[in-house]
């Protein structure tokens, strides 16, 4: 938590699960001592709009000195107050202390006097007053009836466990009853040196407060221990000032959580098989918090892979057909991504009875974020030419546009044709690109230099207005459209594709779709058909004689 808050402030709503976000303070100085929670951008604070669990109006709290309380807003997937569903409609009173849970997020509200959930451990290091001890493992034989039941009912509750909160309350509940020790408390050290740690949770018996000291020799005897079967050990520690402690380092992965209890001067006596029993509930809590923790993952690539075959889809949809003829064009085309989604695109339209453009581009980067705008890209220069036929106006116009909206870290390769079908005569604008050819009727192969480039890549130089070059081409000509990740995919034997290769896998094919079924052979002749470096894309468009 910060250190100072706005004047005024009453609460803090402190996140202790979920994304990364900010504490949110309510109180008169800090804009209003009520405030809606919610994605719509009306509320007070609007949460991320990708998190759709949580409603565009989703609740609302009130401060009135010190009394808080908590309304849900009729949420979608409701509003939770230490694990229980607030009412719809009903403002329900909380405190210092409890938890709110708002969709992926777990909160802990506290006070800017109070105590936050951080903590910095008593650093009792260098004392000679405390004693660290590894505790024995428990026996098949270590508890009676009583706790048996204890340990079967908490086992049942922490089954519906949906993450780390939900995991340690039925445990800390069962610590404070049964183990002696008045106090219980589920924390994760930030690092190794355990000097400051995250309170996840705490309880304490009746009349006992909840402010524990944790040792910071114990923290650091927790986090080093590891026994032959892999099993959290306890250790325990004794100080004249503080009384007894027991942590217990559950087996999960980062982050390290631990189970911490303690008892003072004049609390009850400890239950004889206290240590037996935290190791044993730190076990369970283990299992439960990796559950949660790879149920989570689960749903984390579920969703990536919704949105990865959403953006596959869309891919599909924006391509053209894979071959196909327009007037006196006819083309061919494939795009073989080197994941599941990649930057590369094609497309070709007809913009009148005579006139037929087509492009292919390059964003770069890899994966969705380059899909998108690959797609952003096709779709506005597809627009651009139901307007605007002269190929470098077209791309003033696109670089202008994704200047303004594109990520800073990505730009557009990109070679846009416009053949006039009548006269043969090719007008083009080269962002960037350069890998085209240009194979005549009689089966040369040529890569045309005259006009160089157009410019750079899109997105790159802001203003820029860009040039077109002119070639003509004879009927049963055909314009071969590339992406480097083609001549640069290399083989076995770690040698690129190169130009001369793909110029000799053209030479004895005889139509646009051969073209494409002979490069694409050659590449997995190659040997670089199955592990592409980059996205691959091969488009051939024929000028047909009359």
């Amino acid at each position: 938590m910060p250190d100072a808050y706005p004047d005024g402030t009453m609460l803090v709503l402190e996140p202790i699960l979920g994304p990364p976000l900010q504490p949110i303070p309510f109180g008169s100085g800090v804009g209003g001592a009520s405030k809606t929670i919610g994605r719509a951008p009306e509320c007070d604070v609007q949460l991320p709009e990708t998190e759709k669990t949580v409603s565009r109006k989703h609740c609302r709290i009130d401060v009135n000195g010190a009394a808080w309380t908590i309304t849900d807003l009729s949420s979608r997937f409701g509003t939770m107050l230490n694990e229980t569903p607030a009412a719809p409609g009903t403002a329900t009173p909380f405190r210092d202390g409890d938890r709110i849970r708002v969709g992926p997020w777990t909160f802990r509200v506290s006070s800017p006097a109070g105590t936050s959930a951080e903590r910095t451990s008593h650093d009792d290091t260098v004392s000679t007053e405390t004693a660290v001890v590894k505790l024995p493992r428990p026996g098949q034989d270590a508890f009676d009836k009583k706790r048996l039941e204890t340990l079967l009912r908490t086992c049942k509750k922490l089954l519906l466990a949906r993450d780390e909160i939900m995991a340690c309350e039925p445990a800390l509940e069962a610590l404070v009853e049964h183990s002696g020790y008045s106090r219980a408390a589920l924390i994760r050290p930030e690092d190794n040196s355990g000097e400051k740690v995250d309170v996840l949770g705490i309880r304490s018996a009746p009349g006992r407060d909840e402010s524990i000291q944790f040792s910071r020799s114990l923290l650091l005897a927790a986090l080093v221990q590891s026994s032959a079967d892999g099993l959290p050990s306890a250790v325990a520690a004794t100080t004249a000032e503080r009384g007894q402690a027991i942590a217990v380092p559950l087996k999960v992965a980062e982050p390290k959580l631990i189970l911490y209890i303690d008892r003072r001067g004049g609390d009850p006596p400890a239950a004889p098989d206290a240590a037996a029993f935290v190791q044993t509930l730190a076990e369970m809590v283990g299992s439960a918090v990796a559950n949660t923790r790879r149920a989570s993952v689960e749903a984390e690539r579920r969703a990536a892979n919704e949105q990865i075959e959403s953006a596959m889809s869309l891919q599909v949809q924006m391509l053209p057909n894979p071959k196909g003829k327009l007037g006196r064009v006819q083309y061919a085309m494939q795009v073989k991504p080197s994941k599941a989604v990649g930057g590369d695109s094609f497309d070709i339209l007809a913009l009148d009875h005579r006139r037929v453009a087509f492009f292919i581009s390059d964003v770069s980067g890899r994966g969705l974020p380059a899909a998108i705008l690959a797609a952003t890209t096709q779709s506005y220069i597809a627009a651009l030419l139901r307007q605007i036929h002269d190929p470098a106006e077209v791309l003033d116009a696109a670089n202008t546009y994704l200047v303004n909206h594109a990520p800073d870290d990505k730009f557009v390769s990109l070679w846009l044709g416009i053949l006039d079908t009548q006269t043969g005569l090719l007008r083009y604008c080269d962002a960037g690109h350069s890998y085209w050819l240009l194979r005549h009727p009689n089966g040369v192969v040529e890569k045309i230099r005259e006009g160089q480039s157009g410019g750079p890549p899109l997105r790159v130089t802001e203003g820029l207005r860009y040039h077109s070059s002119e070639v003509s081409v004879q009927p049963g000509a055909r314009i071969v459209l590339y992406s480097d990740g083609l001549i640069e995919q290399t083989g076995r034997d770690k040698k690129a594709f190169g130009t001369e290769t793909l110029m000799a896998a053209l030479k004895t094919a005889r139509s646009a779709e051969e073209d494409v079924a002979s490069i694409f052979r050659e590449v997995a002749r190659f040997g670089g058909a199955d592990n592409l470096n980059d996205d691959l894309t091969v488009a051939s468009v024929e000028y047909l004689p009359e």
